[in-house]
């Protein structure tokens, strides 16, 4: 079954039926991440660099849609499977159901009037308005989409709401009663709308076309259409946009399991969550904006003791050798008195822990390759193709024979079939064996460490330079 593709929303939305004020000075810091999977599924949460990758619980029923109130600290996402929408605090705690008794495919949310659209596509072909909080319900117009992939975004200087019709291969807009429908866009039959999102500073409209693999943009009223982002996509899915620093587009890549960014004034594809951070199938994205204010701190902060699990360790240093496709690696040098200060009971080991350095090699493509050293000095070798490294510190203790044995077994039958399905699939299907690589990648990094248990662990670092292997 297709995974029903994502709409990005506004960056700061808010959670009362009443009229609320935009947020002053809030500066990007997080980025939010729904992965969908067939009954169940995850949030996910890293900073804007991907660093700190964590799962936010609860686990949502399929979430396919997800939108921040920033003001709030409240998360908001629709659910697939129960065809509900529903919001929480960042934390996962505090659930509630916002609208139920229709089957959303996509969310927008109207935070200046407190107001929250949904979209129904398939049969019913609907959009429904109600208060932010699902009091007051109305369906405002019927649309021409007959798949499950019709997208919603709000713009509140126009006060307009923007959806798309993949399957007429156009992007539409109205007002907030269902009036003034006009067709904005039309992209190529080739095409395939996916994400939508707007960049509310600088008034644009951005949507992502997973059939034509590229990331467009243009004015509110259509025009100016122009196409910003096509080089290496796979399925480009979910978008959003920081409209202060560039601006800046993240989207999900779907099948080639990664989250990457660019920056619009200048630059070039950063991929800055993959499959071995964790990622399974990402399908939507939103961005998290702080504008709470540090308060001084009147006296000097003595040092305090190292917390591993919030260090960010020092970007590698790459260096490329004379075999031109070999670079030697150096990382920030970390020790077991790093991870414990306070020492470790040998009650709790049947061996002395010990640090491995744990680093992920990314191409611009989406090819990732992971190597577990037990030395701050790696050799790397690696194909034809532009690349960046990153790493974190790993504490690792001993498990005992029976799970080593296990895990062991089961990550080798993994990696045998991956590397079956690998030689079956035909050379030009890109996008799965892509995915197949980067499961295969993970799955022998994973063995790599199957004698072992992670107890303690640094953040990932931040990437090296660009650097190339021709």
């Amino acid at each position: 079954m297709r995974i029903i593709k994502k709409i990005f929303l506004l960056s700061t939305i808010f959670s009362s039926p009443l009229i609320f004020a935009p947020l002053a000075s809030a500066n990007f810091t997080d980025i939010y991440i729904s992965e969908p999977v067939m009954g169940l599924g995850q949030i996910l949460k890293a900073t804007k660099n991907g660093v700190g990758l964590a799962t936010i619980p609860p686990t949502p029923s399929e979430p396919i849609k997800i939108a921040l109130d920033s003001a709030q600290n409240k998360i908001y996402w629709v659910e697939q499977n129960t065809g509900l929408i529903r919001r929480a605090n960042l934390d996962g705690t505090s659930q509630e159901t916002v609208v139920s008794g229709t089957s959303p495919h996509a969310l927008a949310l109207d935070f200046t009037n407190g107001r929250i659209f949904w979209a129904e596509g398939v049969s019913s072909k609907m959009i429904h308005r109600a208060n932010i909080d699902g009091s007051n319900p109305t369906i405002i117009l019927t649309t021409g989409e007959v798949s499950a992939n019709i997208d919603l975004a709000y713009e509140a200087t126009t006060n307009m709401f923007y959806w798309t019709e993949p399957s007429n291969d156009m992007i539409f807009r109205a007002n907030p009663d269902g009036s003034g429908v006009v067709a904005i866009v039309t992209i190529p039959s080739t095409g395939t709308l996916s994400g939508l999102s707007i960049d509310k500073d600088n008034l644009k409209i951005y949507w992502s076309d997973s059939g034509d693999r590229n990331v467009s943009r243009a004015n509110l009223d259509g025009t100016g259409s122009e196409i910003v982002i096509m080089d290496s996509l796979i399925t480009p899915e979910g978008i959003a946009v920081d409209s202060v620093d560039g601006p800046t587009v993240y989207w999900a890549d779907t099948s080639a399991q990664r989250v990457q960014r660019y920056n619009i004034a200048g630059g070039s594809i950063q991929t800055i969550l993959t499959s071995v951070d964790g990622l399974t199938i990402p399908t939507d994205v939103d961005l998290f904006f702080d504008s709470s204010t540090p308060t001084p701190t009147p006296t000097p902060t003595p040092t305090p003791t190292p917390v591993p699990e919030k260090t960010v360790p020092q970007t590698p240093t790459v260096v490329l050798t004379a075999d031109s496709k070999e670079v030697d690696v150096t990382f920030e040098e970390f020790t077991i008195e790093f991870f414990y200060p306070e020492g470790i009971s040998s009650q709790l080991v049947n061996k002395t822990p010990q640090v491995r350095y744990d680093a992920t090699a990314r191409r611009s493509d989406g090819v990732t390759k992971r190597v577990i050293s037990k030395n701050r000095q790696a050799k790397i070798k690696l194909p034809i193709g532009s690349w960046s490294i990153d790493y974190r510190g790993l504490a690792v203790i001993k498990r005992k024979k029976s799970k080593q044995t296990s895990a062991s077994t089961k990550l080798k039958n993994r990696i045998a079939d991956l590397a079956a399905k690998l030689a079956e699939t035909p050379i030009n299907k890109t996008n799965k064996r892509i995915s197949l690589k980067n499961k295969i990648q993970t799955a022998q990094a994973k063995k790599a460490l199957a004698k072992t248990k992670t107890a303690k662990r640094t953040l990932r670092s931040e990437p090296s330079d660009t650097f190339s292997i021709e």
